[in-house]
């Protein structure tokens, strides 16, 4: 999905400022998987963070509703969705996100050994 630059900096700006409650928001997530040294081409988050493509890695993506917005979390791989989770709190999907890519980072670094 490509998003016109403006609208992609409008949305940078919106999750940072999202950010000042105490619930995680895309941009805390995006800056403790950066803590945990989590390299940006395994995760892909609205095209705001993360790598510029959803492809053969776990992503998150928006979806505004009239009335609600969806947080949908899946893995794609050879152009097709799989594993897919739909949440309706930011809080919930980040917070999944961030289970998942910690959880196969300390994997990856128990068998690298």
């Amino acid at each position: 999905m490509n998003y016109p630059l403006e609208q992609t900096f409008s949305l940078k700006e919106e999750l940072f400022h999202h950010s000042n409650n105490t619930e995680m928001t895309i941009h805390e997530l995006h800056i403790k998987l950066k803590e945990l040294k989590i390299s940006e081409e395994k995760y892909y988050l609205h095209g705001v963070y993360g790598s510029t493509n959803d492809d053969d890695k776990l992503s998150l993506t928006i979806k505004k509703g009239k009335h609600l917005t969806k947080y949908e979390v899946y893995y794609k791989e050879k152009g097709e969705k799989h594993s897919v989770r739909t949440f309706t709190e930011e809080e919930d999907a980040c917070q999944y996100i961030h289970k998942r890519l910690k959880e196969n980072k300390e994997m990856e670094n128990r068998y690298s050994k």
